[in-house]
């Protein structure tokens, strides 16, 4: 079943569950109508309850209704006599002088118990009174085998002393045509607002809908174009409710694939290039060999070696990249001190930067006692490429200067060399993978481009931060941050 359709047979729903409460509701309230009307009507006896309750304070008892049968009907054509004035025709009209016609009809209309013209609220309340005593036990007027509890009752205090209570019957439908007027319209009412909360809500639930619906058939429209490679598909945003926002989400999405769909395209093809130059020369090199025009001498076989062993270096820098995509970089995760590795690492360089003709300085010594959580090896890693990118880009005379210290919990280490710098737009690219700035940071033997995006990787698998800014002294500053290790793992540091 479609959308569409779901959400209008929930709205139906809701509506007829709307409509059968109020279906309820006026049941209810019609059966609650007659309760009124009972109670209503015993509200307008009062000139009766006050006679029979002065007829018990003289008696003591209601002997003088069991005794005298006509005595209650006496009372009853006198308390309807009270509550039925002479009609304004009958009012100064001469004996034996024709009444309006109307007027003669609603005359003739006696009441079968009294014998007087009432009108119809009392024509059926006088002949159904029945007077009970304190326990309820019929006293006078016709119970005709009715039970008591079938009675609404008004109670008769005599001198605050429950003495007995006037019953009548209980109605369920109307007597009068008033009465009958008001049920009727309010049926009437119930059954047109019933019929306008399912018109409303059928037609809101279709608006409704079609207004859900339209951005849905965006997106599933554009997923669609995803899923064909389109990342240049976008929806438009024209709402700012969870839709709206959804919307953006998807657009937000698209932009992050296509950005990943051209660093794919640029990694294979950076990958293929940084494998030709390898591939080729050793292919040159072995073909020369074997048409006899080089020799395969010292030289010759070190020329292989060299490309041989720069094709390995990039097969396992690839390798460790793939490892960090899959999170298993860190192979060994033990608390370390990381100026201990940085110290050990540049001991190794030493004569390298000896040979190169640039000096290194090491300023570590206030936080040498400095623990993390990692992997010493990996440590090593990224000591290694960021020493060994200093080697290869910064001319000499040069200095590269590592400051350490402890802020906030944490260890700040500072890679900072001399001439040559980068550009300002290549800093914040220098960790993508394959990347190269241009030639002025270049050397005929440069890497690969995957040594500061490993050295990356190792940071942030230790928790930590790696950024490139530019260097006081003209060349690259390199900022790494690590966070302390946990007191129980620093304490098992110190232990070793």
């Amino acid at each position: 079943m479609r959308l569409v359709y779901k959400t209008f047979f929930a709205f139906l729903a809701t509506a007829l569950a709307a409509v059968v409460m109020i279906a309820v509701l006026q049941v209810y309230l019609s059966h609650r109508f007659g309760d009124y009307i009972n109670q209503a009507a015993l509200e307008t006896m009062d000139d009766l309850v006050t006679e029979l309750a002065d007829v018990y304070r003289v008696d003591g008892n209601w002997t003088a209704f069991t005794s005298e049968p006509d005595r209650w009907r006496a009372t009853l054509r006198r308390f309807g006599s009270q509550s039925d004035p002479e009609p304004k025709e009958r009012q100064g009209a001469r004996p034996g002088e024709d009444l309006p016609e109307a007027t003669a009809q609603e005359d003739k209309r006696l009441d079968e118990t009294t014998g007087q013209r009432l009108p119809s609220p009392y024509r059926w309340m006088l002949k159904g009174l029945v007077l009970f005593d304190s326990d309820r036990k019929a006293v006078a007027g016709r119970l005709a085998g009715r039970d008591p509890a079938t009675y609404a009752m008004r109670e008769i205090r005599v001198d605050g002393v429950p003495a007995g209570w006037v019953g009548l019957p209980r109605r369920e439908r109307p007597h009068t045509p008033l009465e009958a007027d008001f049920r009727k319209a309010q049926s009437r009412a119930f059954l047109l607002v019933g019929g306008g909360v399912l018109l409303l809500v059928g037609l809101a639930s279709l608006l409704f809908s079609k207004h859900i619906l339209r951005p849905i058939g965006r997106l599933a429209k554009g997923t669609r174009s995803l899923a064909d490679f389109d990342f240049d598909a976008r929806i438009e945003v024209d709402t700012r409710d969870e839709l709206g926002q959804l919307a953006e989400d998807f657009n937000r999405m698209a932009d992050t694939l296509r950005k990943y769909e051209e660093m794919r395209r640029q990694w294979v093809a950076d990958i293929s290039h940084e494998l030709r130059t390898p591939l080729a020369v050793l292919r040159g090199e072995i073909e020369a060999l074997q048409d006899g025009i080089r020799k395969a001498n010292r030289d010759t076989l070190q020329s292989l070696h060299a490309e041989i062993v720069r094709l390995g270096k990039m097969v396992d820098d690839l390798h460790l990249l793939s490892l960090a995509d899959s999170q298993a970089l860190m192979q060994h995760n033990a608390p370390v001190r990381p100026v201990e590795v940085l110290e050990k690492a540049a001991a190794g360089f030493l004569p390298l930067f000896d040979r190169e003709g640039i000096g290194l300085s090491l300023d570590v010594q206030g936080c040498r006692d400095f623990v993390t959580q990692g992997d010493e090896h990996r440590l090593a890693q990224l000591y290694g490429n960021l020493l060994e990118n200093t080697l290869r880009y910064t001319d000499a005379p040069g200095l590269l200067t590592i400051t350490g210290r402890e802020e906030g919990g944490q260890l700040l280490l500072c890679f900072e060399d001399t001439p040559p710098g980068v550009p300002e737009e290549a800093l914040g690219r220098l960790f993508d993978r394959l990347y190269r700035v241009d030639k002025s940071r270049s050397r005929e033997l440069g890497g690969s481009g995957l040594g500061l995006a490993i050295c990356r990787q190792i940071v942030l698998a230790h928790g930590g931060a790696i950024r490139a800014e530019h260097s006081p002294a003209g060349g690259l500053l390199i900022r790494m941050t690590f966070p302390r290790a946990p007191k129980r793992a620093a304490g098992s540091a110190e232990k070793r």
